[in-house]
C-alpha cells in the first residue's frame, strides 16, 4: 500500500513538472477544448466541481502565468487597460446583486457568474494576448479549432441522417438527456451553443485558407471542413443560427475588400449547399420545414420579452437581483390579445432583457459598456497585418453572437470562452502594434535584456 502511494504521489509529481514546462498556450488552447463538455461531464464518469478538466486547465495557465513558468517567460508585459477596469466593475455588481438578493450560495448563480455574465472568460481575455502573443501559439488555436470543427460538424450529420452508433459520446443521441434532442447539438446538448462552435470553426477554416498558403494539406483540410461546419449549423435547426450565419458571414465578407467580390457567388454556393442538403440528407426537408412553421418557441420569446419589459418597468434601477428571473416573473406573465401564453417558468430568451431584468438598467448598462469597450474596442482597434484575418473573423463572430443572444440564452460557457479569447488575442496585438509604432517606442518585455558578452 506505502509503494502504491508512494508512486502515485511520484507520478503526479512528475507530471506536474512536465506540465510546468510546456508552453501554457497548449493549457489555454486544451481548456477550450474540453469546454465543448462544461456542465455534462457526469454523463462521461467524472465527478464534477472541482475535479472539472476544462477548469483545471484554465487554472494552470493562470499558475503558470502569475508564477512566470520557464515557457511563459518571455510572455509581453500586462498592461493594464479601461476595460480591464470595467469587466472587474461588471463582476463586483453581480456578486453585489446577489448578495443582495440572497442567491449567492445558489450553484445556479455562482455558475451563471462564472460562465453566463463572465468571470472566466474575462480572464481568458486578459490572459489571451498574455498566451497567444506569438504567430505559433495562434495558429494552436486555428488547429484546435479545425479538429472541433470537424468533430462537431461530422457528429452534427450523424445526428440527423446517422447511424446514431457513431456519435460519440453516447449521451448526445439520448432522447432523455440534455435539450433540444432531434436537432443538432453536439456534446453541448444545446442547438444554440452548437451552432455557435460550428461557425467559430468555420471562420477559423477560412483564416487558415486565407493565410497559411504553404501548408496544402491543412488548407486541404480546412476547405472540407468549412461547409461541414455551415452544413451543422443549418441542421442545428435553430432559426437564430441561420440568421446569424447569414449576418455574421455577410459582415466579416462586407468589410474585407479582397473578399466584398466574392459575396454574391459565396451566397449562390451556400444555397445550392443548403438545396442539396435539404434534397439528400433523409428527413432534413421535414426537420427544417417543421421548425420553421413552429410557432411554440415564437410565442415563448414574445412573452418572456413582455413580461421582462414589465419587470424592468417595475423595478428599473437595481432589478429583482441576479439569478432571480425564473422565481419573480410569473406575476408579470400578462395573456396576450394575439397569441398564446406561454414560455414562464424558463429563462428569458435574450440575454439583454434577462440582465436588464437581474442587474436592473444601471447593472446592464455597465455590462453592455464593458462588452463594448471589450470585444467591440478589440474590432475597432487597427491590428497589425497578421492580425487583420482573426479581426475580422471577430467580427463575424460577435455579429453572430449578438444575433444568437438576442433570441437564444446560450447558458453553454463555451461561446463565452471563445468569443472573449478571441477579443483579448485581438485586442492585445492590437495594443502592442499601437506602443511598437509609437514614436520612440521600445520592444516591452517582461524577460530582463540580455547581458553584453
Amino acid at each position: 500500500m506505502i509503494f502504491a502511494v508512494a508512486a502515485l504521489l511520484a507520478a503526479a509529481l512528475a507530471a506536474g513538472f512536465l506540465l510546468w514546462q510546456v508552453d501554457p498556450a497548449y493549457a489555454l488552447c486544451a481548456g477550450i477544448g474540453l469546454s465543448i463538455f462544461a456542465g455534462n461531464w457526469h454523463a462521461l464518469g467524472l465527478p464534477g466541481f472541482p475535479f472539472v478538466p476544462d477548469r483545471l486547465a484554465f487554472a494552470l495557465v493562470v499558475a503558470m502565468v502569475v508564477l512566470r513558468a520557464p515557457a511563459a517567460r518571455g510572455r509581453p508585459r500586462f498592461v493594464l487597460r479601461p476595460e480591464h477596469l470595467l469587466l472587474v466593475l461588471v463582476v463586483a455588481y453581480a456578486v453585489c446583486s446577489a448578495l443582495i438578493a440572497g442567491t449567492i450560495g445558489r450553484s445556479t448563480a455562482i455558475f451563471a457568474l462564472l460562465d453566463r455574465l463572465g468571470v472566466v472568460p474575462f480572464g481568458l481575455f486578459v490572459l489571451a494576448p498574455l498566451v497567444l502573443h506569438s504567430a505559433r501559439q495562434r495558429n494552436l488555436l486555428l488547429l484546435l479549432l479545425l479538429g472541433l470543427g470537424t468533430y462537431l460538424g461530422l457528429t452534427a450529420l450523424l445526428e440527423i441522417a446517422g447511424p446514431h452508433a457513431l456519435v460519440f459520446p453516447r449521451y448526445i443521441v439520448n432522447p432523455n438527456y440534455g435539450l433540444h434532442y432531434g436537432r443538432a447539438r453536439g456534446p453541448f446538448v444545446e442547438a444554440e451553443t452548437d451552432g455557435f462552435a460550428m461557425f467559430a470553426c468555420a471562420i477559423a477554416a477560412a483564416i487558415v485558407l486565407a493565410t497559411w498558403h504553404e501548408r496544402p494539406r491543412l488548407r486541404a483540410w480546412a476547405a472540407l471542413t468549412l461547409p461541414l461546419c455551415l452544413l451543422g449549423c443549418l441542421l442545428s435547426l435553430e432559426r437564430g443560427v441561420w440568421l446569424g450565419v447569414i449576418a455574421g458571414g455577410a459582415a466579416g465578407m462586407l468589410t474585407a475588400p479582397e473578399l466584398r467580390r466574392w459575396l454574391p457567388a459565396t451566397a449562390a454556393v451556400t444555397a445550392l449547399m443548403v438545396v442539396g442538403a435539404l434534397a439528400f440528407v433523409p428527413g432534413l426537408s421535414q426537420h427544417v420545414t417543421q421548425r420553421a412553421d413552429d410557432q411554440v418557441p415564437v410565442w415563448d420569446r414574445q412573452n418572456q420579452n413582455a413580461a421582462a419589459v414589465r419587470m424592468i418597468a417595475a423595478r428599473p434601477l437595481g432589478g429583482v437581483g441576479w439569478n432571480r428571473f425564473d422565481e419573480t416573473s410569473t406575476p408579470y406573465f400578462v395573456q396576450a390579445d394575439t397569441y398564446p401564453l406561454t414560455g414562464y417558468g424558463l429563462v428569458v430568451h435574450n440575454i439583454f432583457l434577462s440582465n436588464a431584468v437581474e442587474l436592473g438598467l444601471l447593472g446592464a448598462t455597465l455590462w453592455l459598456v464593458a462588452l463594448l469597450a471589450g470585444v467591440g474596442g478589440a474590432i475597432a482597434r487597427r491590428a497589425p497585418p497578421e492580425l487583420r484575418a482573426w479581426r475580422r473573423g471577430l467580427l463575424a463572430l460577435a455579429v453572430f453572437w449578438f444575433v444568437v443572444a438576442l433570441f437564444n440564452p446560450l447558458q453553454q460557457s463555451f461561446s463565452e470562452l471563445l468569443l472573449w479569447t478571441w477579443a483579448g488575442l485581438v485586442s492585445g496585438a492590437a495594443g502592442r502594434a499601437a506602443c511598437a509604432a509609437a514614436p520612440g517606442a521600445r520592444p516591452r518585455s517582461s524577460s530582463p535584456p540580455p547581458r553584453p558578452r
